[in-house]
């Protein structure tokens, strides 16, 4: 089967996956024109939610939230945040339950378990819903991971999860896939195109681009 290009809707963010009704993976591209919501996701085995960013374009000032130290119904958390610098083609492990948040100018491709399921624990004085208590029961030690990519051509495994995994590919190249995954082009700081690739599925990449491959962590 040939590959073929995704639809990209947008509702607030733009996401993609792979049509099947019960995904075992979800992509978002996310452009935060503003800081997001800090939050967190579940975290108890069987029922969590993991992701992974891929900085297309970093932040305004390159640091994103990573963490509180403090309680998280603290009064003054904007006064206890974590964060770490990030650049273009960062990739950042984000575990389940960690309190995290993009912030204005980050353009990134979110990698994900399929849970939708998230703790909203504060945000700027939106007056969007709160989620202390069901954040607090997420809340874990584990940390985020930092993983910078020295361009060169060819392709570099970055992540290798039972959940998910994640390759960055830098053109010219051309290569096939032993599994079904999909494959997302970016140009610059721009994103271009997603495709969904079925098992060895031949792809070009020229050499102005710059892929990321995705798939689920099966055999």
């Amino acid at each position: 089967m040939l590959s073929r290009e995704l639809d990209v809707e947008k509702i607030g963010e733009a996401w993609i996956h792979d049509g099947m009704s019960k995904p075992k993976i979800i992509l978002k591209w996310i452009d935060a024109h503003d800081v997001l919501s800090i939050q967190n996701h579940p975290s108890k085995i069987g029922f969590s939610k993991n992701e992974v960013w891929y900085f297309i374009k970093p932040p305004k000032d390159n640091k994103v939230i990573v963490g509180l130290n403090c309680s998280l119904d603290a009064d003054d958390i904007e006064n206890h945040i974590e964060t770490i610098s990030v650049n273009r083609g960062d990739v950042l492990e984000i575990p389940a339950g960690c309190p995290h948040a993009l912030t204005s100018g980050s353009l990134v491709l979110e990698l994900q378990e399929p849970l939708d399921c998230t703790y909203r624990i504060y945000d700027w004085g939106r007056g969007r819903e709160i989620n202390i208590e069901k954040a607090v029961e997420s809340l874990t030690n584990a940390k985020t991971v930092l993983h910078r990519i020295e361009k060169q051509v060819g392709r570099v495994s970055v992540i290798y999860r039972p959940e998910f995994m994640m390759d960055v590919i830098f053109g010219p190249a051309e290569l096939s896939f032993e599994k079904k995954g999909i494959i997302s082009f970016t140009s610059g700081n721009k994103f271009a195109k997603s495709l969904l690739l079925e098992k060895k599925d031949k792809i070009s990449i020229l050499s102005n681009e710059t892929a990321v491959w995705t798939s689920d962590g099966s055999d």
